[in-house]
């Protein structure tokens, strides 16, 4: 989705990141509260759980702090300790996937659900993993088995939305991606991917309104910006598009598309010293992101200036 999550459009760029993002919302829940994980656990107990718990909690602080690699280690000292230890299966899965490591992770929420069938955010967060993989049958059933035992889990009906959407199903894509912002309004890749499927679409109003409430939630969020400048570009709005695209570059300093896009509005406003500019270091971040169709675009309308 990462997002890796599946493959990605032009339009999204670097959007499917979300699953890594909400994954670590539902790692840090557990460093308020581990008991909201660890109630539903299979009570067993062995002489070494205490120690477990104690790794479990240190692996959690260090999760907390960014520091993944010995997040890992604490969770796997844990797991160790005590292989019934669900919580720390489960978050030791979030470790490997922040890390990409999707094989280890899946298996770690396997490991998480052998202990704890119930426990709903493995079989998302399983899922979310299966769809980075591009395993989106699978990923499918793991999610929908989410929402049977957590109806109002919002990872599972927006990573749900991800998988309809890679199928082409984007009337139930954005079903779920509506019941995903009902359950986590405070997570703006919900109406981002909104706007992304009704630009699809071609629901223009739908689309925009989608962009500027993502934008409300987090004013920094470059894709929604680079989405609205589509819009207004789409609209000949060039004054605003450009403002749009503006933004996304500020906020995200290596988004090619939006340097290109501004190079492109700036060359047909005459304007050529910096369409040069922008252009240029659109062609710079494309070949260093390996997308040469896009890198060999921008030189040549470099070459026509």
């Amino acid at each position: 989705m990462k997002c890796g999550w599946g493959v990605q459009r032009f339009l999204e760029d670097q959007g499917e990141r979300w699953f890594v993002l909400i994954s670590v919302l539902i790692g840090l829940l557990a460093v308020i509260n581990p008991q909201v994980v660890q109630s539903q656990s299979l009570p067993i107990l062995t002489p070494t759980t205490p120690k477990a718990v104690r790794y479990l909690n240190q692996g959690l602080q260090e999760a907390q702090r960014g520091n993944t690699e010995r997040a890992i280690e604490s969770f796997q000292e844990a797991v160790t300790l005590d292989k019934n230890l669900a919580p720390a299966h489960y978050n030791l899965g979030l470790a490997l996937r922040e890390e990409g490591n999707l094989q280890a992770a899946a298996e770690a929420f396997y490991q998480a659900l052998s202990v704890d069938p119930t426990l709903a955010v493995a079989y998302a967060n399983l899922g979310a993993a299966l769809l980075e993989g591009n395993n989106l049958k699978q990923a499918e059933t793991y999610l929908d088995r989410a929402l049977e035992i957590a109806p109002e889990l919002g990872i599972a009906h927006y990573n749900l939305g991800l998988v309809q959407k890679e199928k082409g199903k984007l009337d139930r894509a954005i079903n779920h991606f509506r019941n995903a912002r009902k359950y986590r309004p405070q997570a703006p890749e919900v109406p981002y991917h909104l706007g992304l499927i009704y630009l699809e679409k071609q629901e223009l109003k739908l689309a925009k309104n989608a962009f500027s409430d993502a934008i409300d939630i987090d004013p920094t969020h470059s894709q929604a910006h680079y989405g609205l400048g589509k819009i207004w570009f789409q609209e000949k709005n060039a004054p605003q598009a450009l403002k749009a695209f503006e933004k996304a570059s500020k906020y995200n300093p290596d988004f090619a598309s939006a340097y290109y896009a501004i190079g492109v509005i700036l060359f047909q406003q005459e304007k050529f010293t910096e369409a040069k500019t922008n252009l240029q270091q659109a062609q710079r971040l494309y070949e260093e992101q390996k997308q040469e169709k896009w890198a060999i675009y921008a030189k040549q309308l470099i070459e026509r200036l």
